[in-house]
């Protein structure tokens, strides 16, 4: 599905309409656009109750784009607009959009729901990092978190942070606001999460196709 101006107005906003015009052409320069949808949450009431109560049972008009390079997806916006008060706002992946980022990536038809919209913008900030910075064995580590993560098991005691797999390859990694020196999270992984921390960010996320940063220790493998 390609951007389509007058559809996407017909829905929100001119305002709403241009700022997504302006995300895509500005992706589209610096890499490509490689999935664009739009939806309709009417949050599971019919128009009639939604006239009713239009504060909170309003539709949300949702749009998800997917940007990349050379056939990989690297990163994943979603907007929302409240059809009532017209405010919208956007996050870029983070712990609720994991699942629609790789739905998005493997070309789901349909995507999971958000279930949770705020005004106004406060979205996530994530920090790339290349493989080149963790140890195979951190890699091992990972791949053992995000599965008991996704396994439902409790085992915080051996997996303290949060650790989802991101589509085909790498990882998208919560940045906690712990001590982790006395954890079991790997020396090497503890420095990317504290690096990431000092500067704001809520989640890393660890990629074979990301660029090396000079500023931390790092190895081919």
């Amino acid at each position: 599905m390609k951007f389509d101006y007058e559809e996407l107005l017909s829905l929100t906003s001119r305002e709403f309409a241009d700022e997504i015009r302006r995300a895509v052409e500005q992706q589209n320069q610096i890499r490509e656009v490689m999935a664009y949808r739009v939806g309709v949450d009417r949050h599971g009431v019919t128009e009639e109750e939604a006239r009713e109560n239009p504060e909170e049972d309003a539709p949300i008009v949702v749009v998800d784009f997917l940007a990349g390079w050379q056939g990989v997806p690297s990163a994943h916006w979603t907007y929302w607009f409240d059809t009532h008060s017209k405010q919208y706002d956007h996050r870029v992946v983070n712990h609720e959009m994991i699942e629609r980022f790789n739905a998005l990536a493997s070309g789901a038809e349909t995507l999971p729901e958000l279930g949770f919209y705020s005004f106004p913008s406060n979205y996530a900030v994530i920090m790339p990092f290349s493989t080149a910075h963790i140890s195979p064995a951190t890699n091992d580590w990972l791949a053992e978190a995000a599965k008991s993560i996704a396994e439902g098991k409790e085992e915080e005691e051996r997996f303290p942070i949060i650790v989802y797999k991101k589509w085909a390859k790498g990882w998208f990694v919560h940045v906690p606001d712990i001590d982790l020196t006395q954890t079991t999270v790997p020396e090497d992984l503890q420095r990317l999460l504290t690096y990431a921390h000092a500067r704001s960010c809520e989640w890393i996320m660890i990629d074979t196709d990301e660029p090396i940063n000079k500023e931390l220790p790092f190895g081919l493998w």
